[in-house]
């Protein structure tokens, strides 16, 4: 017979919550800086990468009030939930309006509203407007940010900020290559390099907070799959970026055609790819080698286990939450009188209800409830109080009760047996005074005579007679008594010699 073992769970939680705090402390530390270079003017902190396209001064702010909420959702307070969705609905009120504005290609006046930026800046299609590309990201990631602090709609939550990663992934990817076109409408608008980082990073930030919805759900599992999963994914991401890069410089500088860079470039990608396969899989191999070994220790573990408790003295057995039999040792089986596989998974009261109403009953209530040790002795409510059981109940880690029971009849009689000794000894003490006081009485009644005046001889020779006749009695009292305490210390000396029958 085995147990069930619950092993303990993959602390796994706390990934999710260190990416969220760097992607929301970058995005918050980039557009304070952004925001810094509108103050100051300077053109470098709004374009960092000196493309020639700024961050405009509302894609700034917008970026610094969702790495804010973001905040508050990785680290909660007493208010975070309305800060989060008062920040969520800002962010897409920003993101939706600006929207609008190039849609209807009417402007509401927001996109000046602080600063003030010269006509003909690149890729600005009116200006200090952010294009369209920067403002879907701050719509979708702005319902995303208030869905997850009202925590409605995680589902939903996730996808929009999936669709936000990608629009700002397919920007940077542009920028990466110098592939215009992917973050540049022709002659139109754009988004910003730094803005793109700073949106992917919100993105990724947000999704993060969704530990229990895919993709961060398989990402964080402890598990062959998590494992594969976070290794391909990283591959997936990097590797292309840096061939397709290096496949780039090496046309631009002649090292070799474009036909030559493909093929060269898909064969390097294969490589890489099929290595960081065969390297998950044999992380995959070794943690199930270490699992199969886990598993069979655990199992010789519940044999050790199964083995001490069946042959153990006392009974034993475990109940769950709802008083079911989920364990009886041997010795239990024996007390209860029925084979083991017939308790296992039977109710306790239904099988024996003779304990119901009892202080057994009782106890073990007290026990599941208060989840307190508790020892209690009673009569065998099988064999109808012939036997006394004293019965240690413990509370479960899963919830339940364990309960020995450890047979006491024999202390029982023997504490019956000594409390039937101290009765009779008490009735032979009280028996014993009596008789002790008995001659007294005509001792008294005798040495009251003698010391009168003028007592007849005949009177003083009977009342001798009286007082020696009890001094006699009482002696051999004496001498009985003297003989029962010698035979309970066992000092009485046996004499032994030859005599006369007949005598």
């Amino acid at each position: 017979m085995t147990t069930a073992v619950r092993l303990p769970q993959p602390q796994g939680w706390k990934i999710p919550q260190y990416i969220g705090a760097m992607a929301a402390a970058y995005a918050f530390i980039g557009g304070l800086i952004s925001l810094t270079g509108w103050l100051t003017g300077i053109p470098r902190l709004t374009d960092w990468w000196n493309t020639g396209v700024s961050i405009k001064a509302n894609t700034a702010i917008a970026i610094t009030a969702a790495a804010v909420g973001l905040l508050t959702l990785v680290f909660p307070f007493k208010n975070s939930r309305r800060v989060g969705q008062g920040l969520g609905l800002f962010t897409l009120l920003i993101g939706g309006v600006t929207l609008l504005e190039h849609i209807t290609n009417f402007s509401v006046g927001i996109d000046t509203l602080l600063f003030d930026e010269p006509a003909g800046a690149l890729a600005t299609s009116a200006p200090g407007r952010m294009g369209p590309p920067a403002a879907l990201c701050f719509l979708a990631l702005g319902i995303a940010l208030f869905l997850r602090a009202s925590g409605t709609c995680k589902t939903l939550g996730v996808a929009l900020s999936l669709a936000a990663v990608g629009i700002s992934m397919l920007s940077l990817v542009g920028y990466w290559y110098g592939a215009k076109v992917m973050y540049m409408l022709p002659r139109v608008s754009g988004i910003a390099a730094q803005s793109a980082t700073m949106l992917l990073a919100l993105g990724v930030g947000i999704i993060s907070t969704y530990p229990d919805r895919e993709p961060m759900k398989t990402l964080c599992e402890d598990s062959g799959i998590g494992i594969l999963a976070r290794r391909v994914i990283t591959a997936a991401f990097i590797v292309p970026l840096v061939l397709g890069w290096l496949n780039i410089q090496g046309t631009r500088a002649g090292i070799y055609d474009s036909a030559f860079g493909t093929a060269l470039r898909s064969i390097i990608e294969i490589v890489i790819l099929i290595s960081v396969l065969g390297w998950s899989i044999q992380a995959i191999r070794l943690r199930e080698l270490r699992q199969r070994r886990a598993e069979a220790e655990r199992q010789i573990t519940e044999q050790r286990l199964v083995h001490m408790l069946e042959s153990m003295t006392d009974g034993f057995v475990t109940f769950d939450e709802s008083w079911h039999f989920n364990y009886v040792n041997g010795e239990a089986a024996r007390i209860f009188s029925r084979d083991p596989t017939e308790l296992i998974g039977t109710v306790l009261w239904e099988e024996f209800p003779e304990i119901i109403n009892t202080p057994l009953h009782a106890e073990l209530h007290r026990a599941a409830l208060a989840r307190i040790s508790i020892e209690v002795e009673s009569p065998d409510f099988v064999a109808s109080g012939s036997r006394h059981f004293r019965h240690r109940i413990y509370p479960a880690v899963e919830g339940g009760l364990s309960v020995y029971m450890q047979d006491v009849t024999a202390r029982k009689q023997a504490e019956d047996a000594l409390r039937e000794a101290n009765r009779r000894k008490d009735e032979f003490l009280a028996t014993l005074a009596h008789e002790l006081r008995n001659p007294l009485a005509p001792i008294r009644s005798a040495a009251a005579i003698l010391m009168e005046h003028n007592v007849p001889p005949p009177t003083i020779q009977s009342s001798a007679t009286i007082i020696d006749r009890q001094v006699r009695h009482m002696a051999r009292l004496l001498e009985d008594l003297l003989d029962i305490a010698r035979i309970s210390r066992s000092r009485l000396e046996l004499r032994k010699a030859h005599i006369d029958l007949t005598r």
